[in-house]
């Protein structure tokens, strides 16, 4: 999320310091590149706003998270049986027929 939102930033400050030539007369505002990279910047700026919402809603709304701890406890569960205290992967067997 902090990757987002400092990619956020920097598309506002890249659009902020463009406008801020023009102002200055450095570009004139007919100028295609300057529109262009305008165009750009702005269209960037939205799409990180929109995934930065859908990340804050799935934040929000409890999705389950996998952390080091839950893969763990997982491998331990499964990596042995209690049946014959053998790893799986010992007792795994491919029919290649």
């Amino acid at each position: 999320m902090s990757r987002l939102r400092q990619s956020h930033k920097d598309a506002e400050a890249a659009i902020t310091r463009l406008l801020s030539l023009v102002e200055q007369g450095v570009m004139e505002v007919e100028d295609a590149s300057l529109r262009e990279r305008v165009v750009g910047l702005k269209f960037r700026r939205d799409e990180l706003a929109v995934e930065m919402s859908g990340l804050q809603k799935r934040i929000a709304g409890g999705e389950p998270t996998i952390t080091p701890d839950k893969i763990a406890a997982s491998q331990t569960s499964c990596a042995t049986s209690s049946e014959t205290d053998r790893p799986i992967s010992d007792r795994l067997t491919c029919d290649w027929s």
